[in-house]
């Protein structure tokens, strides 16, 4: 395929009629993508079994051009872009399910709630009841979102703001705690921590899934700060894999930019799901996996010419 050709297909590329986007716009502000982003997140939920081990957070995809819904988040490496809230096996790195943010939409079908805890449960909404656990951050953990996890038999390990008023004075930062210390506290089947890795700093956790007061000997931590460090960064990890071997190319048309974000997803997914198939032979890293593909979805095409 020559260049040109190339650039005229991907310039008349559409994921929808384009005739009747304005009539479908006025209660859906991603009908562009609508139908294929529902295809992809169903693809994803039903081809894998995800592991007991589960993140939530959010995906920056890096776009600059006119967008109603472009978010600004200085702790990314691209800063403004599309987010997307996803959730990932903390382990093989799946991403099960996906949520494209865009703000507050029209009255109709796809108007949700934007709430971290109404979030939370629409991603999990094919997991719950299957004594997964997940981890996440200060902005979507609560007692709340704990609680209701709980009766879905769904535990929870995340960081807590200490501005929340279920968190005890005593977990507090104060200047008389001495330096790695720790304080735990327990309320049925929920647990708080306290941990104190500076003066006058402290990190409080909230976890279902553990009840217990271990410290590691080593870093005189404790044990659940450890799990919540080793789980947490699995949307981050899919985020800078996307990023080493991406699709990608300058657009000014957000649709584009989300396409060529799922095209990054379904890569990783597609070669963990094929490792899993090969038990006795060995296993293709990244690159060696989207080079094979890319050359038998060429194949066809090159035989014909």
């Amino acid at each position: 395929m020559s260049c040109n050709r190339f650039l005229f297909i991907l310039n008349s590329m559409r994921f929808d009629d384009r005739t009747t986007r304005n009539y479908r716009r006025s209660e859906d502000k991603l009908t562009a993508v609508r139908s294929m982003l529902d295809q992809f997140v169903y693809n994803c939920k039903t081809s894998y079994c995800l592991s007991e081990y589960l993140t939530i957070d959010e995906m920056l995809v890096p776009f600059r051009g006119r967008c109603s819904f472009i978010q600004y988040i200085p702790s990314k490496p691209a800063k403004y872009g599309l987010k997307i809230f996803a959730l990932v096996d903390a382990k093989s790195f799946y991403t099960g399910n996906l949520e494209i943010y865009c703000g507050t939409q029209p009255d109709g079908p796809y108007n949700m709630s934007s709430k971290p805890f109404d979030i939370v449960m629409r991603l999990l909404d094919n997991v719950t009841g299957s004594n997964r656990n997940l981890t996440c951050d200060n902005w979507y953990t609560s007692y709340p979102l704990a609680t209701e996890l709980l009766k879905k038999q769904t535990t929870i390990v995340g960081t807590l703001r200490k501005n929340k008023k279920e968190i005890p004075v005593d977990f507090q930062p104060h200047k008389n705690k001495a330096v790695n210390s720790s304080f735990f506290g327990f309320q049925k089947e929920k647990m708080i921590t306290s941990y104190t890795p500076k003066k006058n700093k402290a990190v409080i956790l909230l976890s279902t899934m553990h009840n217990d007061t271990s410290v590691n000997s080593e870093t005189k931590k404790p044990e659940v700060i450890h799990f919540y460090n080793s789980t947490k960064g699995g949307v981050d990890t899919v985020d800078q894999m996307c990023g080493n071997y991406s699709v990608s190319r300058r657009t000014r048309r957000w649709p584009l930019s989300i396409f060529f974000q799922l095209l990054n997803i379904a890569g990783i997914n597609a070669n963990i799901l094929y490792n899993n198939t090969q038990i006795e032979k060995k296993h293709k890293n990244r690159r060696s996996f989207l080079k094979s593909l890319s050359m038998n979805l060429m194949n066809n095409h090159l035989s014909e010419r």
